[in-house]
């Protein structure tokens, strides 16, 4: 595998890590925001 493959794998991981962090973030906030009501 070619270290240009490798890369551009990592960096693909990376934004999907992000992604899912965000979505848990959202996640925590709405319940965090429906348990107050």
């Amino acid at each position: 595998m070619a270290l240009e493959e490798i890369k551009k794998k990592r960096q693909e991981i990376r934004e999907k890590l992000q992604e899912l962090l965000e979505l848990e973030y959202e996640d925590v906030r709405v319940k965090r925001w429906a348990r107050e009501f």
